[in-house]
């Protein structure tokens, strides 16, 4: 297998483990009064998106971003440029609102403060907003990777 497939294939799992997780912080910021014990879907979603969320979005950037500079694409192409300002702010969301908010709604749940459907209620609402933010992104990029707008074709 050569480097470049390497790469392809290693951007994509990236991207696939980022979007299942983001699938899975939506659902659970907006099932919220639906949760069962008090302290156990705040805890977990914070565990799935430091083991799933965070390494897939680095690691899809990462080999995107390898890829794009090896001359798989010139950073002149419109898609490309679209991919990188979706990338930042996929970054910019993930890092400033939905893990702030998973880590501030599992400490409230862990610390066996929160009522049932808990004071970490809006803080999961916060987490499922910026998820759905992120997947709207993230199929935006996708998009773009696929049908590669403004390129030009060869004759």
């Amino acid at each position: 297998m050569n480097t470049r497939r390497a790469l392809l294939l290693l951007h994509l799992l990236g991207v696939a483990a980022f979007f299942g997780s983001l699938l899975v912080h939506a659902l659970g910021g907006w099932l919220t009064g639906d949760t069962g014990p008090a302290s156990t879907l705040p805890v977990l979603l914070e565990r799935v998106a430091w083991t799933v969320t965070v390494p897939g979005l680095w690691i899809a950037v990462m080999a995107g971003s390898t890829l794009a500079l090896s001359g798989f694409a010139s950073f002149g192409d419109r898609w490309i440029q679209l991919k990188v300002a979706a990338a930042l702010a996929m970054i910019v969301i993930t890092h400033v609102v939905l893990l702030p908010a998973l880590v501030e709604a599992a400490r409230t749940a862990a610390s066996g403060t929160a009522a049932v459907s808990g004071d970490y209620a809006d803080p999961l609402r916060t987490v499922g907003i910026a998820a759905v933010a992120d997947l709207g992104l993230a199929a935006m990029a996708a998009v773009a990777g696929v049908w590669k707008f403004g390129r030009r074709r060869r004759r």
